[in-house]
Order: structure tokens, then sequence, then C-alpha cells
């Protein structure tokens, strides 16, 4: 089944417009592509079809080094006046929070300046020094005079992300080898499963490559979880097929932090060959913090007439104010169109109070 998708994010029923985003579960690409096929296939990596037979992990530079607390060493950027009259100093998150609400400090989470814990506090009329931080950025409120924060005056304390940061290299994480490389990530604020292959890595795959196929993955790196000093400069990663007679380089490209492109690689001309598929990591330069992961990568041929799911999500919305669950006034006119010939549930209940875990729970079937 070939599963669309449209999410609509805080729309107003009544509002003056929709913002919607269609995933069609595959990237684009307006290159031509192989033909369709009446039996399509969706291959992942480890499968019964592409079993899994070679596997060798890198270990990034200084993965073993990781401390709990780290100082802030980039520079700090005046953001104006809080409500309180103190001066907002900003500077780039040292960490990736998991959270979408900030409005308390995230359990084990310290942050001394000048050897002194300050109280986490955003908003509010307060006068004395506090801090704050959100997605990105991190924040001390001081008094008026004070100035910035001086070189290595501010350091933060967080077990938890410096654990997340040692996950990443596989001497760090404790897990077996394919364990650890069939991984979950996190990218900005979204989370991806597939493959990590901290640079130089590779792994090898047995494949007989099916009519029409093509190879699917959204590679890139994945950013630190604690910046504790390493960064990458980039990495390479290949792809290969290997036979009997010899090994052809089918694709490469040169990974950059903060990219996860959507990447299709046409492999019908090799249709019917059996051998191995081979994945290769390979450092550019340094090996320093190169986490090249591999987002959903697999192995397809489309299907020439697929049964096609649309799935429309209406976030925000009263059911007792649409016309479809017995409103009055007729504010969904058209959905009663489509409700009278559909299965309207007049009774579901939702596993949370918010919009997240609910769509997942309808996507997954779980709580």
């Amino acid at each position: 089944m070939n599963l669309g998708v449209v999410r609509m994010g805080m729309l107003s029923w009544l509002g003056a417009g929709w913002g919607c985003a269609v995933d069609g579960g595959t990237p684009p690409n307006l290159e031509p592509r192989p033909p369709a096929v009446e039996e399509g296939v969706a291959w992942s990596l480890g499968s019964p079809s592409l079993p899994l037979l070679e596997l060798s992990l890198g270990e990034p530079e200084e993965a073993q080094d990781v401390q709990d607390t780290l100082t802030v060493r980039t520079p700090w950027t005046s953001l104006g006046f809080d409500r309180a009259g103190r001066v907002r100093w900003g500077t780039a998150l040292p960490f990736r929070p998991r959270g979408l609400f900030f409005h308390r400090v995230e359990p084990g989470l310290v942050l001394l300046w000048g050897g002194e814990p300050l109280a986490y506090r955003r908003g509010g009329a307060n006068p004395q020094a506090s801090w704050a931080h959100d997605q990105d950025r991190l924040e001390l409120m001081l008094p008026v005079g004070q100035g910035p924060p001086e070189p290595g005056s501010v350091t933060l304390t967080y077990p938890l992300s410096a654990e997340r940061e040692r996950r990443l290299s596989p001497a760090g994480s404790g897990l077996a080898p394919e364990a650890f490389a069939r991984a979950q990530v996190r990218h900005g604020e979204e989370t991806h499963q597939g493959w990590l292959l901290p640079a130089p890595s590779h792994a090898k795959f047995g494949v007989t490559i099916p009519p029409s196929a093509e190879w699917v993955m959204s590679p890139g790196l994945v950013e630190p979880e604690w910046a504790s000093g390493s960064v990458s400069d980039g990495a390479r990663l290949v792809l290969e097929l290997e036979t009997t007679e010899g090994v052809v380089s089918v694709w490469a490209k040169e990974l950059q932090r903060g990219q996860f492109e959507p990447v299709r690689v046409d492999l019908s001309s090799w249709e019917g060959v059996s051998g191995r598929l081979v994945l290769r990591s390979e450092v550019t330069g340094s090996a320093q913090a190169d986490h090249v992961f591999l987002g959903q990568p697999r192995l397809v041929s489309r299907k020439a007439n697929p049964r096609r799911v649309f799935m429309v999500f209406m976030d925000t919305v009263r059911p007792d104010h649409l016309s479809l669950y017995g409103a009055e006034r007729d504010t969904s006119v058209v959905l009663d169109g489509w409700g009278s010939s559909a299965v309207v549930f007049d009774a579901a209940r939702t596993v949370a109070p918010w919009t997240l875990p609910s769509a997942r729970s309808v996507m997954t079937g779980r709580h």
C-alpha cells in the first residue's frame, strides 16, 4: 500500500487559510524513473530479502572523552531587555533538547555562572540573574551593567545529553554492532529510523536486484547531542554493488552537517544480478563526530497501480462545532457530504490531549 499523508498544523477551521505539506512516502525526483511493475517490492536493510552479511563500524575520534560537564565557549550576543529590566544575553545551545516546551528545566540539567548555580526562570519580573533556553538558544538574564558573561564563566552539566552523545559511538553505546547500527536518531524536531555508520564503516547485504529497482534513502550527518568540542568536517557515503565479476561504484556523495536530503538511485540496469549491496562511509578529513546516518534505506520497485490512502489531519477543532457532529450552524458542509457515505466515529477517544502523540497513535495503533 502506498500511503499519502497530509499534515495540517494548528489549523483553524474558520481561519483565513490552510497550511499543509504532502508526504507521499518517497522522495521527490524529477529524473526519469524505471517503469512501474505489476508486483512492487519494498525491502529494508536486514530484512530476509536484504540480509546483513558483513558489518564493520568505525569509532569517532574523542568518542570516549565525552564528559557530563562542558564549558560554554561560543560568543554571547545582547538580545535586549526582559520585563524585569535585566539584559538578555544569548548564545548557541550546546545540546539538543527533546521537548517542545521550555517553561521548566530538564531533569539533571544545571548551569553554573562564575561557579555559582543560577535558577532556571523564563519570563517573570524577578530582578535576580537567571537562565533559560529554547530549541536553539541558551539565554542568561543578567542585571544591567553586568556585561556579557566572561569567556569560560558558564558551564553546563547534563548527564542525559552526554550519555546520548556517547551512544553515537559503538564503544560508548555498549551495544552489539548490528544493534548499534540499527538506529533511531533525532534531526531537528523529527525522529528518523535507519542505519548509523560512523565513518569509516561498511555494511554488506545479500541481494538479487528486482525488476525496475531503485535505492531510496535520506543520508546525512547526525548533529552532536552534546557539543563538547567535536564537530564533523564532513564525510563521504558510497553505494557499491559487489558481484563475482568485481565491484561497481553505483553512487557516492559528500555529506555535510545539517542536511538530510532524499536520494533515489536507479538500479534497474542490474536487474536479476545477485551479489552484495555495499554501503561505505568514508572519512574526508578528521573522523571527529562523523556520525553518518542513512534514513529509511530501502530497495524498492514501484507498483503499477497501487492502492492509495489519503489521510487528512485537522488540528484544534471541536467536534461540537462541526455540523457533521450535530452543530446547528453549517460549519462543515463539505465534510458533511463526505460523512454521508463514510464511517463516522462519534465515541472516539484519544491517547493524549495534544497533537503529536495522538497522530502517531493513529498511524501506528500503539499507545
